[in-house]
């Protein structure tokens, strides 16, 4: 995609779901922002962040700093009307990353059924919810968009205690 044809047009969002060890919850992992978004931001993108609670701090390149949202990827209804709200804003979607997901550490033996069904539906149905969602806008444009489904390690890994996930 080039980006350098679309300064100051295009609008990327991306979400993160702050499941991170206690203490750290809700702050961007260094390794997020600068690899995932700085290209994005440095080359005039809009950047857009989600998760259910807002982070201490947001992702800022130069004078670029990003805009927060609320927004539960398991809910569908929530996340029709967060997509729905960023390609109003900025008149398109060029790019949706979706990067939310994760499971805290869990007895595979012991975890409820409930426990079990949110971990699936953060880290299988969100990243769907989501694509569909920004599918509708993009199926629209001309240029249409990209969406970028980032994969955990734990597919060619093993992660012991994370068995839902």
């Amino acid at each position: 995609m080039n980006f350098e044809t679309r300064r100051n047009r295009s609008a990327l969002f991306l979400y993160r779901h702050a499941a991170t060890p206690r203490g750290h919850r809700d702050r961007w992992h260094p390794r997020d922002w600068p690899r995932g978004c700085h290209g994005f931001s440095s080359r005039g993108c809009e950047v857009v962040v989600c998760s259910r609670n807002a982070p201490a701090d947001l992702p800022t390149v130069a004078d670029r700093t990003a805009v927060f949202a609320p927004c539960d990827v398991r809910n569908p209804e929530a996340v029709q009307t967060f997509v729905d709200g960023v390609a109003a804003l900025y008149g398109r979607l060029d790019v949706v990353v979706n990067n939310a997901g994760g499971s805290p550490r869990v007895d595979a033996a012991t975890a409820s059924p409930r426990f079990s069904e949110a971990i699936v539906a953060l880290n299988l149905l969100g990243p769907l919810y989501v694509a569909q969602a920004a599918y509708r806008w993009m199926a629209q444009q001309a240029t249409g968009g990209s969406i970028i489904n980032i994969a955990s390690i734990s597919g060619v890994r093993p992660s012991p205690g994370t068995a839902a996930y």
